[in-house]
């Protein structure tokens, strides 16, 4: 009877032993991420990553802003023959030859 309370008491130790451990692990990456350590690090890639994208987005509608510029800042006659080198239809009101042409670009 003796020697079994012992083993159920050591089995209760290993499963306490058992559920401290993963909470320990748990805190253990925790603390990494808000540490200045190799976590801290990959966290703050992670938004200089994300900024790339942003920039790029930026430069593109900036892109597409001056040729829209551009483009209206051409005659009709300008737009249709644009619009002939490119294969596309000539007709309509300048905004729809600077709507198509932005369009195939």
């Amino acid at each position: 009877g003796a020697a079994r309370a012992a083993s159920s008491a050591g089995d209760a130790a290993t499963e306490e032993g058992e559920a401290a451990a993963p909470e320990s692990a748990a805190e253990g990456p925790k603390a990494g991420k808000t540490a200045n350590g190799p976590g801290g690090s990959k966290a703050a890639a992670k938004p200089a990553a994300a900024a790339k994208p942003a920039a790029k987005a930026a430069e593109a509608a900036a892109g597409e802003a001056a040729e829209e510029k551009r483009l209206k800042a051409l005659r009709v006659v300008q737009l249709r023959a644009e619009c002939e080198r490119l294969g596309l239809s000539s007709g309509g009101l300048k905004a729809e030859l600077v709507a198509r042409l932005l369009a195939a670009a």
